[in-house]
């Protein structure tokens, strides 16, 4: 961990340099950028790894409506193809809650559990809404 801030600090060293178009670089000031830019983008990748890995493990519930009109997930308009999507985001340890208008055609509600059950999820609970009169 501590090879982090060093990395971001040369990072920093390296953008705050001026790049005039007369400045001349020797052969070894350009292969030690070039050796610090591979560098860079090594720990990129391993960000963006960890990144991935404290995300996917990080254990939430995830809440997904069913209207009449459609799907939301968080809140958020979702199209049935965009389930799957939503769903890799997430480690399958997470819970799902799906609140259904008691107006949902039965078929609507199983075939969304199908899609659950196909991503892996086993924690999944129904939440009825009150219908609105």
């Amino acid at each position: 961990m501590t090879k982090l801030p060093t990395a971001i600090m040369s990072l920093s060293l390296l953008l705050s340099l001026p790049l005039v178009a007369s400045e001349i670089w020797t052969d070894d000031e350009i292969l030690l950028l070039q050796q610090e830019i591979k560098r860079q983008e090594v720990v990129l990748v391993a960000l963006k790894e960890r990144l991935q890995s404290i995300e996917k493990t990080e254990v939430n519930t995830l809440h997904f409506a069913v209207r009449l009109d459609g799907v939301e997930f968080e809140g958020e308009e979702i199209t049935t193809d965009d389930i799957q999507g939503k769903l890799k985001m997430f480690s399958e340890d997470n819970r799902v809650v799906i609140a259904a208008d008691p107006n949902i055609p039965h078929h609507r509600i199983v075939t969304l559990l199908n899609e659950f059950h196909a991503a892996g999820f086993k924690n999944i609970a129904l939440k009825a809404e009150k219908s609105e009169q």
